[in-house]
Protein backbone atom coordinates (compact mmCIF):
# COMPACT_ATOMS: atom_id res chain seq x y z
CA UNK A 1 0.00 0.00 0.00
CA UNK A 2 1.48 3.55 -0.78
CA UNK A 3 1.55 6.48 1.89
CA UNK A 4 -0.96 7.94 0.03
CA UNK A 5 -3.04 5.22 -0.10
CA UNK A 6 -3.08 4.81 3.37
CA UNK A 7 -3.45 9.10 4.17
CA UNK A 8 -6.97 8.50 2.32
CA UNK A 9 -8.08 5.59 4.58
CA UNK A 10 -6.48 7.41 7.61
CA UNK A 11 -8.53 10.04 7.06
CA UNK A 12 -11.69 8.16 5.87
CA UNK A 13 -11.18 6.50 9.24
CA UNK A 14 -11.11 9.60 11.32
CA UNK A 15 -13.94 11.17 9.09
CA UNK A 16 -16.20 8.39 9.94
CA UNK A 17 -14.81 7.71 13.90
CA UNK A 18 -15.85 11.85 14.52
CA UNK A 19 -12.29 11.92 16.62
CA UNK A 20 -9.27 9.38 16.67
CA UNK A 21 -6.53 9.39 19.30
CA UNK A 22 -2.82 8.68 18.31
CA UNK A 23 -3.71 5.07 19.86
CA UNK A 24 -6.37 4.29 17.59
CA UNK A 25 -4.20 5.03 14.56
CA UNK A 26 -1.60 2.99 15.50
CA UNK A 27 -4.24 0.07 15.17
CA UNK A 28 -5.32 1.39 12.09
CA UNK A 29 -2.05 0.94 10.94
CA UNK A 30 -1.60 -2.55 11.97
CA UNK A 31 -4.50 -3.80 10.42
CA UNK A 32 -3.47 -1.68 6.95
CA UNK A 33 -0.57 -4.04 7.11
CA UNK A 34 1.38 -0.35 7.64
CA UNK A 35 4.94 -0.06 9.27
CA UNK A 36 4.91 2.61 11.95
CA UNK A 37 7.12 1.67 14.67
CA UNK A 38 9.91 4.08 14.86
CA UNK A 39 11.55 6.54 17.18
CA UNK A 40 10.73 9.81 16.09
CA UNK A 41 8.21 12.50 18.26
CA UNK A 42 5.87 14.16 17.30
CA UNK A 43 6.05 18.08 19.25
CA UNK A 44 4.06 21.00 18.97
CA UNK A 45 5.72 24.14 16.63
CA UNK A 46 5.22 26.32 19.73
CA UNK A 47 7.28 24.30 21.92
CA UNK A 48 9.04 21.52 21.07
CA UNK A 49 9.05 20.65 24.53
CA UNK A 50 5.31 19.88 24.31
CA UNK A 51 4.72 16.09 22.99
CA UNK A 52 1.80 14.74 21.01
CA UNK A 53 2.90 11.29 20.72
CA UNK A 54 6.19 8.92 20.06
CA UNK A 55 6.96 6.10 18.80
CA UNK A 56 6.39 6.01 15.13
CA UNK A 57 8.84 6.69 11.90
CA UNK A 58 8.73 10.27 10.34
CA UNK A 59 6.58 8.84 7.00
CA UNK A 60 3.56 7.82 9.63
CA UNK A 61 3.96 11.27 11.52
CA UNK A 62 4.32 13.46 7.57
CA UNK A 63 0.89 11.03 7.03
CA UNK A 64 -0.84 13.19 10.03
CA UNK A 65 1.10 16.85 9.52
CA UNK A 66 0.09 16.67 5.60
CA UNK A 67 -3.75 16.22 6.49
CA UNK A 68 -3.20 19.04 9.44
CA UNK A 69 -1.55 21.51 6.76
CA UNK A 70 -4.32 20.29 4.30
CA UNK A 71 -6.97 21.40 6.65
CA UNK A 72 -8.48 18.20 6.66
CA UNK A 73 -7.74 17.28 9.60
CA UNK A 74 -7.75 19.56 13.45
CA UNK A 75 -5.29 18.69 16.48
CA UNK A 76 -7.39 19.68 19.80
CA UNK A 77 -6.56 18.34 23.52
CA UNK A 78 -8.14 15.08 24.46
CA UNK A 79 -8.82 13.87 28.19
CA UNK A 80 -6.12 11.27 29.32
CA UNK A 81 -8.78 8.99 29.54
CA UNK A 82 -9.45 8.68 26.08
CA UNK A 83 -5.97 7.06 25.59
CA UNK A 84 -6.02 4.73 29.05
CA UNK A 85 -9.08 3.54 26.83
CA UNK A 86 -7.04 2.79 24.50
CA UNK A 87 -4.56 1.23 26.46
CA UNK A 88 -1.45 3.20 25.97
CA UNK A 89 -0.12 6.36 26.54
CA UNK A 90 3.30 8.87 27.24
CA UNK A 91 5.57 8.26 30.16
CA UNK A 92 5.55 11.71 30.78
CA UNK A 93 3.94 14.28 32.96
CA UNK A 94 0.70 16.15 31.59
CA UNK A 95 0.78 19.00 30.19
CA UNK A 96 -0.26 21.25 33.57
CA UNK A 97 -2.73 23.73 31.69
CA UNK A 98 -3.23 23.28 27.65
CA UNK A 99 -4.42 27.00 27.43
CA UNK A 100 -0.46 28.20 28.33
CA UNK A 101 1.88 25.76 27.33
CA UNK A 102 4.54 28.06 25.93
CA UNK A 103 6.67 28.64 29.01
CA UNK A 104 7.14 24.31 29.65
CA UNK A 105 10.79 24.17 30.02
CA UNK A 106 10.72 19.97 30.23
CA UNK A 107 8.91 17.11 28.03
CA UNK A 108 5.25 16.82 28.92
CA UNK A 109 2.45 15.42 27.15
CA UNK A 110 -0.99 16.53 25.89
CA UNK A 111 -2.69 13.94 24.98
CA UNK A 112 -5.11 15.08 21.95
CA UNK A 113 -7.68 13.92 19.77
CA UNK A 114 -7.59 14.06 15.56
CA UNK A 115 -10.62 14.89 14.14
CA UNK A 116 -12.05 16.15 10.58
CA UNK A 117 -11.88 19.52 10.09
Amino acid sequence: MTKAEVKAKVYEYIKKQGGVSYAEIERLFDELGYSWKGVAVCCSSVNKYVVFWEGWHKQAYSIISELLQEKKLKRTPAPVWLYLLDGKGLDLPQVPDVTDYRSIKRECWLPCMLSAA
